[in-house]
């Protein structure tokens, strides 16, 4: 049976890699895309300032248009998120909490159980710093002196979610995968160090250094607030092994960084 798989709220640059590569796997397995002329140009060079509002009323048009089945890209640890030192993280919450309040509502078949990918911190935001890694093994990162975070390769969370757009069950989707909270989290196969720097440096680093946008950044700054705070030591690989039986991608002994370098580090020229 066909399947009709719409990306949305992917305007900023990590939403939009994250549909490039869902899109290069659905095709690996015999799909046919038509992206649209905006969403084939590439990320949004003015994302929109109310993306927040603008997901909630998507998962809003989703239940009201009968979408059968819902895969939401959220993040690992926003649970944790304080809603003062971290608002950015924290609104993941209340998207979690809009797309999984369909469950089991009988007037509308997005109450059929929604999926929910819980992704850690994208190992390419660490490609922002590919001499300092390769050559120094030194990332400069404002998370505190023994803190540990668990990053994970944005080609691993559109290889997961194409395994559970591409499932089959009694609604679409695999039962195994139906209404399921899927945490995806994997610790680096090599030694790096982290220098520890200031807040205000890390702003600056990522103002010079990233295309992301202001939210983007706000989000990222936030991620690494709640590893200072000790808030993500944790690690959780049997998920993703599950769902597509294979290993995650580790960046040992830096193939990480010789494997995505070319196509997804962030390219922009330093500020004067």
């Amino acid at each position: 049976m066909s399947r009709i798989v719409c990306s949305t709220a992917v305007e900023g640059q990590t939403g939009f890699l994250i549909a490039k590569l869902l899109m290069k796997k659905l095709e690996s397995l015999g799909a046919w895309s038509s992206p649209t002329s905006r969403a084939a140009s590439g990320p949004s060079s003015r994302p929109s300032s109310r993306r927040y509002e603008i997901t909630l009323e998507l998962v809003l048009a989703a239940k009201k248009a009968g979408v059968p089945n819902v895969v939401l890209i959220s993040s690992a640890g926003c649970d944790y998120a304080d809603p003062v030192r971290q608002p950015r993280l924290r609104q993941f919450i209340d998207i979690e909490t809009a797309v999984l309040s369909t469950k089991g509502d009988t007037g509308t078949a997005t109450g059929h159980l929604p999926c929910i990918i819980c992704a850690d911190f994208y190992a390419e935001n660490l490609l922002l710093y590919p001499e300092q890694a390769k050559v120094e093994s030194v990332l400069p990162l404002p998370i505190g002196e023994s803190n540990k975070f668990a990053p994970v390769a944005l080609g691993d969370v559109s290889h997961l979610a194409a395994d559970v757009l591409t499932g089959k069950g009694k609604h679409e989707f695999d039962d195994r995968h139906r209404g399921q909270m899927v945490v995806m989290t994997e610790a680096i196969g090599a030694t790096l160090d982290f220098e520890n720097i200031s807040i205000s440096e890390a702003k600056r680093i990522l103002s010079v250094q990233s295309e992301s946008d202001k939210s983007e950044q706000e989000y990222i700054l936030d991620y690494y607030s709640l590893v200072r705070e000790g808030k993500t030591n944790f690690v959780a690989t049997t998920a993703f092994q599950f769902v597509t039986d294979v290993q995650a991608t580790e960046p040992d002994d830096f193939d990480f960084f010789k494997l995505y370098a070319a196509e997804l580090r962030p390219r922009k020229k330093v500020k004067a």
